[in-house]
């Protein structure tokens, strides 16, 4: 009985100190809201282009708060749903969600799982980091309870939905509204307030402008809890969800989203997200901003052109560098970067096709071949993989005895396993390699077929080499990054190497020259391939099996562009579609838009000389024989 009595009075002192405590704590403990509106947001940080102009910005999108009056209801339906339904019903705490939690965590022994109120997120947005620790989430627990006491329900809500986070630096739902849909948060849609209402989870998994697949399914999923909780009817609910997210951009930026995504990347590597988004740097690109507007445009011209000729979605991406150095001067990941962040030119592997012969036929050249040799097209059986393989040319026809150059630029693929042969497999490798191909090379014979995996700007740089006389340099689009005292945290250090013999280069470049040369005589007045001169531009087609992607790479003596169009589910384009129809005039056009890029002649190696022969025959000719090329032999 003692006991009994003794734990009793030991509970009685407890909570009269307990209650006591809590009393003078709400008296004498507050919550500024007002340090949400005296932050300071730092300075942003300026990207310039290759003339030292601004070529976009990274800040944090901070606009004046507005009211609760002001804000859709739809929005306002929409975060309760998604974050708390019963936010009007509790006192800061949700002790279903907690208990739920509790036994989440306690089973894990350690938190795992979350029960913040809107009160909560506030507290933790104004006061706490973001460590899932006991101690934190303690006072997260306390501090909702002072603020709840201290703040009205439309207060705290006016403040948390001015404030909270919604990815891409943009911090309240009239920032973002303004953002997303150049629209105030009073004149958004259900389908857009449930948009806004998803990013909260996760802000940089399910931003729409970085992540609109996600965000997409977390709106339809908020949607979705919109209707159950009779926020939204049926008819509302269903026409919401075929909305699409319509986002509009907004911004002034010159600078193509997917460069954009590119640097933010490589400078959050070197310094941190916060300090490139208040960090005030200065950041150097090699974009050209006239290149890249030129490039947007004419992308997307022939990507609309190519769309009629296909019941695939075709996509793709455009690359185009300074020859001399590597730099980068304007780059198009793919069509519609609020549809996806993929980038085509980085990320983006295929299968180089006929692009990659080239590179086959210089290295025979430095093993002794000459352009002018006399090869057989003619059917072939090799042993695969204990496979019998028979490799045909894309017509199914053979041609029989033809000069190495009309192998290359016809894309025979028997003269072209011939041709590796004569390289040797293993000098082929080593060569894409020090072209810039740097992962595993399978050493099949099919490697003639250009049958190598390697991303648009890793094909645009190896092909560079035949422009530059067999040296390689490796793109990039960051100069350098000063911080905001001036002092400069990165300088990028070129890396250039010999990586062909330039000897084998200049031949293989005059062959594929002839080939353009032959192109232009063939063309109407008017066509942009015209608008070169001879010996101003070489370049390469390839189309995979079944039309699945489609490349071009051509360069000039300044510059090298490439660019692919394919499905990113690697499905066929269809039949008759050729690289020649689809890329090849979009890489001419940004060329001949290009200023300089039409002016200069290729430079070729003092020990070659001139000659005209006939393709099929290799006997010198008259230059008025209809088979009649140029191209270059050692000097006698």
């Amino acid at each position: 009985m003692h006991i009994l009595k003794a734990i009793f009075f030991y509970i009685l002192i407890s909570s009269c100190f307990l209650s006591g405590m809590l009393v003078y704590l709400f008296t004498h403990v507050s919550v500024d809201f007002s340090i949400l509106e005296n932050y300071d947001p730092g300075k942003y940080s300026i990207v310039l282009d290759d003339s030292g102009n601004e070529l976009t910005r990274f800040q944090l999108d901070r606009r004046e708060p507005v009211s609760l009056e002001t804000i859709s209801p739809f929005l306002i339906q929409a975060f309760l749903a998604a974050e708390d339904q019963n936010f009007f019903d509790h006192h800061g705490v949700s002790l279903r969600g907690m208990l739920r939690s509790f036994i989440a965590n306690f089973t894990h022994g350690k938190i795992v799982q979350g029960a913040s109120t809107i009160t909560q997120q506030l507290i933790k947005l104004l006061f706490l980091d973001n460590r899932r620790t006991f101690e934190r989430k303690f006072k997260e627990l306390f501090l909702a309870l002072i603020a709840e006491h201290q703040f009205s329900k439309e207060q705290i809500l006016q403040t948390y939905l001015n404030h909270i986070y919604l990815g891409g630096g943009i911090y309240g739902v009239e920032a973002a509204s303004q953002r997303f849909w150049n629209k105030s948060c009073r004149d958004i849609t259900v389908a857009q307030a449930a948009t806004l209402a998803g990013i909260v989870q996760s802000p940089e998994r399910l931003c729409p402008l970085t992540c609109p697949e996600r965000s997409l399914a977390r709106r339809n999923s908020i949607l979705y809890r919109m209707f159950k909780q009779k926020k939204i009817t049926l008819q509302d609910y269903e026409f919401a969800r075929k909305e699409p997210l319509g986002l509009q951009d907004t911004t002034a930026d010159c600078c193509a989203p997917h460069i954009k995504q590119m640097i933010a990347q490589m400078v959050e590597h070197v310094a941190g997200k916060k300090v490139l988004y208040t960090g005030g740097l200065v950041i150097q690109t090699t974009i050209s901003k006239k290149i890249q507007q030129k490039s947007n445009l004419i992308f997307m011209r022939h990507i609309k052109h190519n769309q009629k000729y296909t019941d695939v979605s075709v996509d793709g991406g455009f690359v185009i560098i300074e020859g001399a150095c590597g730099k980068i001067k304007a780059l198009v990941g793919g069509k519609n970067f609020y549809e996806s962040q993929f980038n085509r030119v980085t990320h983006a592997k295929r299968q180089l096709g006929s692009i990659f012969k080239p590179l086959i036929y210089a290295q025979a050249i430095d093993n002794g071949a000459r352009m002018d040799d006399i090869c057989l097209d003619e059917p072939v059986t090799l042993e695969l993989n204990n496979t019998q393989w028979s490799p045909r040319n894309y017509n199914n026809t053979f041609i029989g005895p033809v000069t190495r150059a009309y192998g290359l630029y016809r894309s025979l693929n028997t003269v072209a396993i011939q041709t590796l042969f004569t390289a040797g497999i293993d000098s082929v490798i080593n060569a894409a390699q020090r072209c810039g191909i740097s992962h595993d090379i399978v050493p099949y014979p099919s490697l003639a077929l250009g049958c190598v995996d390697a991303t648009l700007l890793q094909a645009a740089a190896m092909f560079n080499c035949f422009a530059q006389q067999g040296t390689y340099y490796e793109p990039y689009y960051i100069e350098w990054i000063k911080n905001s005292q001036g002092k400069k945290i990165f300088r990028h250090k070129p890396v250039e190497r010999q990586a062909l013999n330039w000897f084998g280069t200049s031949q293989v470049s005059a062959a594929l020259a002839a080939r353009i040369t032959q192109l232009q005589k063939k063309q109407p007045a008017g066509n942009s391939l015209n608008a070169f001169k001879p010996g101003t531009l070489i370049g390469k087609t390839g189309t995979t099996n079944d039309a699945r992607s489609t490349f071009y790479v051509g360069a000039t003596p300044n510059y090298t562009a490439a660019a692919y169009f394919g499905n990113d589910d690697y499905r066929s384009m269809g039949t008759h579609i050729f690289a020649s129809q689809t890329v090849m005039p979009l890489v001419i056009d940004v060329l001949k838009a290009t200023d300089g890029a039409c002016k200069d002649y290729f430079k070729y190696h003092p020990d070659l000389q001139p000659a005209i022969i006939d393709e099929i025959t290799g006997q010198k000719t008259d230059p008025d024989n209809p088979q009649a090329i140029e191209i270059l032999i050692p000097r006698a």
